[in-house]
């Protein structure tokens, strides 16, 4: 009696190509996420105000003696001020000083002006003890009497900077604003001040 051998499987390629391979997909890592804490530096400042020709203005009325006008535009500075700003952050709001308008004119002879000033603003800078200046070229224009005012100031460059030390200040004046009549009272002007890193 003749044994067999049995037959050993050699799997052909029909038969790997009609498998099902099954394959394992790891799962990914948890991802991290970095906090990062931001700390506002503060920058301390210090800052002062003048105007040239003088803090006092005169117009014109062809009614008067001495064909000057027969009151003033007068500004008046808040005093030397320290103040603090956070670097890069947004900008403060800083008083500055007033406008204060005096006439005696009637409606019909109003006081005229057509005057140029300049604000000059010193800022000093307290980590470097370095000191700037920036200049705001200004008109003022229009007409005054004892209980009206049509007065436009404007500022040719109403935003500047200057670099003092590591830090840039940014200052922003207002382009254009109408002083109040003498029976009003002051205007009050402000200033937006902003402060970043060199």
């Amino acid at each position: 009696m003749t044994t067999r051998k049995p037959r050993s499987f050699r799997p052909t390629l029909e038969c790997l190509e009609s498998r099902t391979v099954l394959s394992t997909v790891l799962p990914k890592p948890p991802t991290t996420t970095a906090i990062v804490h931001q700390v506002s530096t503060r920058v301390n400042y210090s800052y002062s105000w003048i105007v040239t020709p003088g803090a006092v203005l005169t117009g014109t009325n062809s009614t008067t003696h001495n064909k000057r006008s027969t009151g003033s535009v007068a500004f008046a500075w808040v005093r030397q001020t320290n103040a603090s700003l956070i670097q890069g952050g947004s900008a403060a709001t800083i008083p500055f000083g007033y406008v204060l308008t005096s006439s005696s004119a009637p409606g019909n002879h109003p006081d005229v002006y057509n005057r140029s000033f300049t604000i000059r603003l010193g800022i000093r800078d307290a980590s470097s003890g370095v000191t700037g200046y920036l200049y705001f070229k200004g008109t003022i224009t229009g007409t005054l009497t004892a209980s009206s005012s049509h007065l436009t100031v404007k500022f040719a460059a109403p935003t500047q900077r200057i670099t003092l030390g590591s830090h840039i200040y940014t200052v922003t004046l207002p382009s254009s604003f109408v002083p109040h009549s003498p029976t009003t009272g002051p205007y009050k002007l402000f200033a937006r001040v902003s402060v970043r890193h060199r």
